[in-house]
């Protein structure tokens, strides 16, 4: 057997909030690693979904970060590497568990031989979960967590380096103001995806524009407005699609899912002949209604854009000679104009897929 997934963490249970290190004790060489979230809720409405109940994920050796996302971006990332989020479907039940998945791709795709995680040129590599799960749902009462690897068994490969994921800015976005990224130039860059998260709202009303600078604009890479730089993800990327059960209780009825742009639903009353109406379908929080308060409706929400970010692919996605290689630049600036509906907690962040090396 060439490949296998393997058990870094089996389920457990960590409580509403903290930080959990797990060491990486593999000698296999990892392709994928797997997370599994399950927030358990209380009787209360979700305020959010459970990746955002994930604030930090991270690879660490010593003081060398390896990798850093929040839920949300892991999962965006996750899309924009395969096609596909984590999670199949998802519900706004009270007193339940709220599972949500999500994975990060080492390589250019699944059991990439060129490209993957070696832990044996590391010291003590480290997986570091951050988490609140009172920020899924006010009285959550735990999160559990699973960590599955991927790993070359019986085939011998000898990778060059790994996608490193790292989230390079994080800030709060003033409305119409623009931010000035310098970016590392230390390594080739295979992609750079920006993301505005502030649910409920619009994500075409959070970009305003993204421009890309080299060496005080001697050359532009690019330079967008945030409906271009969507159009593009449009065209490159395949629709998002999830399945959905709405609960329609009296104490509400959000569902918290990934589209982020031309997001539509298609559900039924699973209940009764009842009509039902979308009455939220902005920035992954959606909702339905009906004339009876304890309907049951199932169905499909489709769209695009996961978790309200857009991503740049720097040439082929599968031809190292094809990636970004900034090492010659002087300054390497991104600038980002705010839309106008951004607000207090709107989180402004900046990701770079990033290939790591061994020496």
């Amino acid at each position: 057997m060439n490949t296998r997934m393997t058990t870094i963490l089996a389920a457990s249970a960590l409580g509403i909030t903290g930080t959990k290190i797990i060491d990486i004790n593999l000698t296999q060489i990892i392709s994928k690693l797997r997370f599994r979230f399950a927030v358990t809720t209380g009787n209360a409405q979700m305020i959010s979904t459970p990746l955002d109940a994930i604030s930090k994920i991270e690879i660490l050796d010593g003081s060398n970060k390896l990798l850093e996302l929040t839920g949300t971006a892991l999962d965006a990332v996750q899309f924009f590497d395969t096609g596909k989020v984590g999670t199949s479907g998802v519900h706004n039940g009270k007193s339940a568990a709220h599972i949500e998945t999500a994975s990060v791709l080492f390589g250019r795709f699944p059991n990439d031989p060129l490209y993957a995680f070696d832990p044996k040129k590391f010291t003590n590599p480290q997986i570091r979960v951050t988490w609140n799960a009172a920020t899924c749902e006010v009285n959550a009462t735990d999160l559990t967590l699973t960590v599955i690897a991927d790993v070359f068994d019986q085939k011998e490969v000898t990778p060059v380096g790994f996608m490193r994921n790292n989230t390079v800015y994080v800030y709060t976005p003033v409305a119409g103001a623009f931010a000035y990224v310098d970016l590392p130039v230390d390594l080739d860059i295979r992609k750079l995806i920006v993301q505005m998260h502030l649910l409920g709202v619009d994500f075409r009303t959070l970009l305003g524009e993204v421009k890309l600078s080299e060496n005080n604009d001697q050359r532009v890479p690019f330079d967008m407005s945030g409906d271009e730089f969507i159009e593009l993800d449009h065209s490159l990327y395949p629709k998002i699609v999830q399945q959905v059960d709405f609960f329609t209780s009296a104490g509400g009825h959000w569902v918290f899912a990934a589209p982020s742009s031309n997001a539509m639903q298609m559900v039924g009353n699973v209940a009764g002949v009842r009509t039902h109406q979308t009455t939220n379908f902005y920035g992954n929080r959606f909702s339905c209604g009906t004339a009876n308060a304890t309907d049951w409706l199932r169905g499909f929400l489709q769209g695009d854009l996961p978790w309200q970010s857009v991503c740049y692919p720097f040439g082929v996605p599968d031809d190292p000679a094809d990636w970004y290689k900034p090492q010659d630049i002087g300054s390497l600036r991104l600038r980002i104009k705010a839309g106008g509906s951004v607000g207090a907690v709107t989180v402004g962040s900046v990701i770079l897929q990033q290939i790591f090396k061994y020496a």
